[in-house]
């Protein structure tokens, strides 16, 4: 089988991960393919499972430059261990991008590999 074309207009660059003092996601909502475009404000961006599942978290609204964040678990507690998605929202809900994932937390320390505390997937248009 050949490649699949997505169905929304917006779309998701491979997630990633690193260490950092709290567990987070935050990553950009981008007008064009590459970083150096413009960021989107004002889009809606939902966290939860692969399925497209929402958890007990509001969508977030993107700021001024595209930014958006989630704080999964603020610095000095202990940290979220589990697995996230994420992916833009109409007004009403409404899935209108592909789904960005998975960012596996996992708690491990700053030289472990494979650590991951801060997640990210930049969406794009």
């Amino acid at each position: 089988p050949g490649p699949t074309t997505s169905p929304y207009q917006w779309h998701v660059n491979p997630a990633g991960c690193e260490h950092a003092g709290g567990v987070y996601v935050k990553a950009r909502v981008y007008d064009g393919h590459n970083q150096d475009s413009p960021g989107v404000e004002g889009m809606r961006v939902a966290l939860g499972d692969g399925s497209g599942n929402g958890y007990d978290i509001p969508p977030v609204t993107t700021t001024w430059d595209g930014t958006y964040s989630f704080t999964l678990s603020a610095d000095g507690t202990p940290p979220y261990k589990g697995t996230v998605y994420v992916w833009l929202v109409d007004a009403g809900g409404k899935r209108i991008s592909d789904i960005g994932g998975p960012m596996v937390f996992n708690g491990l320390g700053p030289d472990s590999p494979g650590v991951c505390w801060h997640g990210w997937v930049d969406f794009w248009r």
